[in-house]
């Protein structure tokens, strides 16, 4: 694994971060959204938060030009978002898009159709078949029938059956992993046309044209349980906005496939480094939940509990700026204030880990601020982010 080392200017820009100086765009600006929107069924409320969520969003799509979604897991939401917000945003991409703007292909079907299709018109796209999971099903059975934490006693305990299964299959069983009606449900659907899996759960949503679009696997040709990689797409010849989610660091390991990491640590290291790899010394925007970020016990600004501090340094060492925590901003991922984090009793500081971060970008501090927060509401358990970028 190759290492990101920090430089001498870690201090004096992490400093910058809390002291910088705003910018009020003497041009033109434009104003981008990231928002962890939740939608799995491992997250209280799947069910009931999905058409809000999509609202909420849609709602706030008057004020923004380009978004970055997390955690659209699954093809019939990803249809929900696009086809919702398509009158204002009818250039959009993700993982399972056939092109800019287009989530299925537009081949001709046939007058009628085969009777199948007409019966089971999800049957060639469907993440998992009722017998490749048979071996899984008796597995969650045996080991985690009263388990309070499904996700974990699976991956713990089922890891031999998991990783036989097909990339799609293990993608869709590891995000829906709340139960295994659930799972049924979810990932065997046959009568859903629009039941894919969209392995990465991005997807990028703007107003006017993207070009030089693609999505990236962080680990191409791995077996992992759960894929992390970004969308990369331009708007003119503005700078490259960079679409991702970062690494969940939990204390355990799962990845029993993976030889070259021991830890979730190691692993979203890694990809910060490929990041930097790929974007070092072009100027980018770099958007999602990157489950990293500072602490923060200063006077006069909200307390912020550190999420791997370490590699949020890193991205300050690399010469990444943070508008809204230059703005004092607050947690986006709050136990003490989401609504969603409550009800399932979930306890941990307050985190600031989704995040607009500019490289080589101007941006509109005083335009960085916490959005999609209503006290109170159940959409989604992060908050959203928004800021005015300034563009050439």
């Amino acid at each position: 694994m190759r290492t990101v080392w920090l430089t001498p200017l870690v201090a004096v820009l992490a400093m910058a971060l809390v002291t910088g100086v705003t910018c009020n765009c003497p041009n033109k600006a434009a104003t981008l959204l990231t928002y962890n929107a939740g939608l799995t069924p491992a997250v209280y409320g799947y069910d009931e938060r999905r058409s809000p969520v999509v609202t909420a969003i849609k709602k706030k799509g008057a004020d923004v030009d380009f978004m970055c979604l997390q955690e659209f897991w699954y093809e019939e939401d990803v249809k929900n978002v696009v086809e919702s917000l398509e009158s204002e945003f009818p250039y959009h991409y993700s993982a399972i898009h056939s092109d800019v703007g287009q989530l299925r292909s537009d081949r001709k079907k046939q007058f009628f159709g085969t009777v199948a299709d007409l019966v089971l018109p999800g049957r060639n796209t469907v993440p998992c078949n009722v017998w490749s999971i048979t071996k899984l099903s008796a597995c969650l059975t045996v080991n985690c029938l009263l388990t309070n934490d499904h996700r974990e006693c699976m991956t713990t305990n089922c890891q031999n059956s998991l990783y036989s299964l097909s990339p799609e299959c293990r993608s869709c069983v590891t995000a829906s992993s709340s139960g295994m009606t659930k799972i049924w449900s979810r990932c065997t659907t046959a009568t859903q046309k629009y039941n894919r899996m969209n392995r990465p759960g991005l997807v990028v949503l703007s107003k006017q044209p993207l070009s030089s679009v693609e999505y990236v696997n962080f680990l191409e040709g791995k077996k992992v349980l759960l894929e992390r990689g970004y969308i990369r797409a331009q708007v003119g010849n503005n700078p490259s906005y960079v679409c991702t989610h970062l690494t969940s660091v939990f204390p355990t390991y799962y990845e029993g496939r993976l030889p070259q990491f021991s830890s979730y640590k190691e692993q979203q290291a890694a990809e910060i480094a490929k990041l930097n790899d790929k974007f070092s010394g072009t100027p980018h925007v770099l958007l999602g939940d990157l489950n990293t970020g500072p602490a923060r016990n200063s006077a006069g600004a909200t307390v912020l509990g550190g999420k791997v501090p370490a590699h949020y340094d890193t991205l300050v060492g690399l010469g990444y700026q943070n508008p809204y925590l230059l703005n004092n901003g607050k947690c986006t991922f709050c136990a003490s204030e989401n609504r969603v984090l409550q009800v399932e009793n979930k306890i941990h500081p307050d985190y600031a880990i989704d995040h607009v971060l500019t490289n080589g970008v101007d941006s509109d501090t005083s335009s960085a601020k916490r959005v999609l927060d209503a006290a109170g509401a159940l959409l989604s358990d992060h908050f959203g982010m928004q800021v005015d970028v300034c563009l050439p």
